[in-house]
């Protein structure tokens, strides 16, 4: 927690700088009939972006959460990922896309604009729409987790992936204790009254 306190205060080395700000978040929504589809969500290289999805899509037989037909997996626009599931893209100049499913964490590879999509090859006849809950942090570390959790709910050293050196980062392990804190979470929108 020293150390911690430390960089907050300024009185270690400035570079990789540690931001204690709360995220950024967004919610964008994603129809199921159209290609990709821009979010208006900028990030930089190394950033975290944090998805959780919900919502529905449709076609004439079936239909499908942001997590597709886990019966299927289909390889498109560079990932292999279910079928109908909800991937992304950081910038339209890439061949690197992310299975978004219900939830997930990205570390940016690269600068650019966020977009969405679903995993399939022809939109005729789809509808529906998936909603994505979406957070953008900073990393200073690398491990996957934002700086702003590593200090205020984690505990965990914002400047070192590994905060405990027992060869496990910080991400993995957390990650059991953030599925967990994912399942209580609130839905992305309240219920009208």
């Amino acid at each position: 927690m020293l150390i911690i306190a430390a960089v907050l205060s300024g009185c270690l080395s400035a570079n990789p700088k540690v931001n204690p700000a709360p995220p950024r978040e967004y919610t964008v929504t994603v129809l199921a009939d159209r290609g990709w589809q821009e979010s208006r969500i900028r990030v930089r290289s190394g950033q975290v972006i944090e998805c959780a999805a919900e919502g529905q899509w449709n076609d004439h037989f079936n239909s499908y959460g942001p997590e597709g037909n886990p019966e299927i997996q289909k390889g498109h626009f560079s990932v292999m990922a279910p079928a109908n599931s909800l991937i992304m893209q950081v910038g339209q100049h890439t061949n690197i896309s992310y299975y978004i499913g219900l939830r997930t964490n990205v570390v940016a590879e690269r600068s650019g604009e966020i977009r969405f999509r679903k995993n399939f090859s022809l939109p005729i006849g789809m509808e529906g729409e998936v909603k994505v809950k979406v957070k953008i942090c900073d990393d200073a570390d690398g491990d996957g987790l934002a700086d702003y959790d590593e200090i205020n709910f984690w505990k965990t050293n914002p400047l070192s992936a590994d905060s405990d050196g027992d060869g496990f980062n910080d991400f993995e392990e957390t990650s059991d204790l953030r599925a967990r804190a994912a399942a209580d979470a609130l839905p992305l929108e309240k219920p009208a009254p």
